[in-house]
């Protein structure tokens, strides 16, 4: 056997064991430190003191918008599509004081017989009424919430925008509008006349679309709204209103304009409607009526506190004062919606 084979079956002296003993044991130190010291600098997914994350709420299959969604596709044409938005957290405490609603009553009350007011804060849902119980011939305010059913309807698919209708002889109407002025036989989309019964008040629109979506479909989704009289809705353009249904109609299209996919699209209609007679320093989506015995706005007011608010009234001329009266009106709700 050679010497070089013998040394290596050798046990190593013994000053030797000791000194790999001492290195194996720093080795060891040194990676227990830097192991607690990368602990110690790595962040934690979750705060040591702070709360876990909460479990999904929301089944992992779907299961409850599955079912509600079906729900929505089997719903009638007459049911509206928005339900009441869930307050997130606690709603805004507003209220107007004793003495506001004091002006505010004698304010209306030198205006005589004839004026009616709805207020809602639509945050806190606080709500001012004044001539609640006044009813009035509605004019061409209905054509707001018959927009609304015809947009709720398109948004659940049982409506196209596109679709094309045709100006008819039976259609012609006077009064408000631009079709009237344009040849039998014209056509136009739905999108086209939503357009003009909103921005131009336009009959031989509301007469158009009348035949295509009858008004005994607009009753039932305007009564499925919760109206407190449903029977003064009758053809739309021959119906009658008072300022607490007015308050009913202004809350369900501010959700639908908050809440649907085509509320932006109603709500920029509202906003290039003419003969302004509410008046704001705020953006206003808004729709008028003018007839005889009637002279009414109603709209959203898009302050920093958004408000609803319809003036109604039993005046029909249109005059400097009766237009100097939406204003005056308008001007102490508005510095009232803001003074909280």
């Amino acid at each position: 056997m050679s010497g070089k084979a013998q040394h290596a079956r050798n046990p190593p002296p013994r000053r030797t064991r000791t000194v790999w003993g001492v290195i194996l044991l720093t080795a060891g130190v040194v990676l227990m430190a830097g192991t607690l010291l990368y602990l110690a600098l790595t962040p934690a997914s979750t705060p040591a003191n702070g709360p876990l994350p909460a479990p999904d709420a929301a089944a992992p299959d779907g299961t409850a918008a599955s079912t509600a969604a079906s729900s929505a596709a089997s719903s009638s044409s007459a049911a509206p599509s928005s339900a009441p938005a869930a307050t997130a957290g606690t709603a805004r405490s507003f209220a107007f004081t004793e003495e506001t609603k004091a002006e505010l009553d004698a304010l209306l009350a030198g205006y005589g017989e004839g004026v009616s007011v709805y207020f809602e804060d639509l945050e806190s849902g606080y709500t001012y009424l004044y001539g609640a119980d006044t009813r009035y011939f509605a004019a061409s305010v209905m054509k707001a919430p018959y927009c609304l059913y015809l947009y709720d309807l398109v948004s659940q698919g049982k409506a196209d925008l596109d679709a094309v209708y045709t100006y008819t002889a039976a259609d012609t109407a006077g009064g408000t509008g631009v079709i009237q002025n344009m040849e039998v036989g014209s056509v136009f989309t739905l999108r086209e006349l939503l357009h003009h019964l909103i921005v131009d008040s336009d009959n031989v629109a509301l007469r158009i679309l009348r035949r295509a979506f009858p008004a005994d479909g607009f009753q039932a989704y305007a009564a499925a709204l919760g109206l407190h009289r449903p029977e003064d809705v009758r053809h739309i353009n021959d119906s009658y209103i008072h300022a607490a249904d007015a308050g009913v109609y202004l809350r369900a299209l501010y959700r639908f304009m908050e809440e649907n996919p085509y509320g932006a699209e109603l709500r920029e209609l509202m906003m290039q409607t003419r003969n302004p007679m509410i008046r704001s320093g705020w953006p206003l989506a808004r729709k008028y009526g003018w007839a005889d015995k009637a002279f009414h706005d109603m709209g959203i007011v898009y302050a920093p506190h958004p408000y609803a608010l319809a003036i109604l009234s039993d005046r029909e001329d249109g005059t400097a004062q009766d237009f100097a009266m939406f204003r005056t009106i308008s001007a102490a709700l508005e510095r009232a919606a803001l003074s909280a």
